[in-house]
């Protein structure tokens, strides 16, 4: 399915609203460790404002990424509630807009570069005593007198 705008019938102030669920196909994705398990929903609508096309979209999906703790296959949320886009009406060929593109960018710029299964992954207490303890530095921190020196002005 392509998401194309046709821009004659937003002549005279019309306003076209749209609700699609598309296949994650169409986002052309081929990723190991990156899949979209289930459609991809999308509301919105479009109009002209003078010589620009609007798209303002709700975008809604799920994502399939690898755990940053575990490494085990993590479904996340990607919603994005108010996406805009615009575009001079001058740059539209023939017409029709094409938006794939652009749902595809915003959707891959949406997605979380680390994620815990479950947000809290319970592989984490192995990892644990890799990690650099925050308690041990604010202790430190704490500890350290502090010197401001414009505090006498």
């Amino acid at each position: 399915m392509e998401l194309k705008i046709f821009i004659d019938r937003l002549k005279e102030g019309s306003i076209e609203k749209f609700s699609h669920e598309i296949s994650p196909a169409v986002l052309s994705i081929e990723e190991e460790n990156l899949s979209f398990p289930t459609p991809i929903k999308l509301q919105g609508e479009a109009y002209l404002a003078a010589d620009h096309l609007i798209i303002k979209i709700q975008i809604h999906a799920k994502a399939k990424i690898p755990c940053s703790i575990c490494n085990e296959p993590t479904e996340v949320d990607i919603n994005i509630p108010n996406f805009y886009h615009t575009e001079p009406v001058e740059d539209i060929s023939g017409s029709i807009f094409d938006y794939t593109e652009i749902v595809r960018e915003d959707i891959l710029l949406e997605i979380p570069q680390f994620c815990e299964c479950n947000g809290k992954c319970p592989e984490r207490e192995t990892v644990k005593k890799y990690l650099k303890n925050s308690e041990k530095k604010e202790k430190a921190s704490v500890s350290t007198p502090m010197h401001f020196p414009f505090a006498e002005l």
